[in-house]
């Protein structure tokens, strides 16, 4: 990347997604009906988006990916916060059925995607675990966002797997989001209980699922840029 342009590998990457914001400067035919030219819109877009210098033409069916805005966000609050909650919305709901008083594990917590996929929990009656990189993320978690703090762990394996089963009675969490890296996955799979679900958030990654012990349960490497292509 240089001067805030992307390479052309880069755009037509399967795993590539873009966030944006912006206002309706011109709509196509047969459209007008649905959108007005000054509203504020936001959405994903990946390949089938045409960029020019502070523009994009949103074509055909990619349409169903922008929404309005509410007035009372920013261009940079929606473009910020979109894929994140995109992705944990997919993840914790499409993917794993995340259901009220079901528990899950969040990797990561503090990062966008993490913070998102907390609150979403959190909305959907879910337990939350989670791990962080430090104790400023720490606080994050537990202060901003409402955690136990008996239930946030340092991204050591052995810290959180123990911790996981100890407080779920050696069951494990119904769901775990991962994106930590390979040294983290038999812990991560180890804290998850049987028949539950594994969400691989690192797009573009290939883990080594080999080796792991079964138990009924789903592993999922979720790919928002290949679903946006569909």
């Amino acid at each position: 990347m240089a001067m805030g342009h992307l390479s052309e590998d880069q755009t037509n990457s399967p795993t590539w997604v873009s966030e944006w914001a912006g206002l309706i400067t011109a709509v196509g035919t047969g459209l007008s009906d649905q959108w007005k030219l000054g509203d504020q819109v936001c959405g994903l877009g990946g390949a089938y988006c045409e960029p020019y210098a502070n523009s994009s033409r949103i074509k055909g069916s990619n349409l169903e990916l922008m929404r309005r805005l509410p007035s009372s966000m920013s261009f940079t609050d929606a473009s910020a916060a979109l894929l994140a909650y995109t992705t944990a919305w997919l993840a914790l709901k499409a993917v794993a059925r995340l259901t009220s008083g079901q528990t899950v594990l969040v990797h990561s917590a503090e990062t966008a995607t993490g913070q998102a996929a907390v609150i979403i929990a959190q909305l959907l009656g879910a337990d939350v675990f989670a791990t962080v990189k430090d104790a400023q993320a720490k606080k994050l978690v537990v202060e901003t966002l409402g955690v136990a703090e008996s239930k946030v762990y340092p991204s050591q394996p052995t810290n959180y797997k123990q911790g996981v089963r100890r407080q779920t009675a050696g069951q494990g969490v119904h769901a775990v989001l991962n994106s930590l890296d390979d040294s983290h996955l038999q812990d991560s799979w180890d804290s998850l209980a049987p028949f539950g679900t594994f969400v691989e958030l690192r797009e573009g990654h290939k883990s080594s699922i080999q080796g792991l012990d079964g138990k009924n349960a789903t592993f999922t490497s979720l790919g928002l840029g290949l679903l946006i292509r569909q």
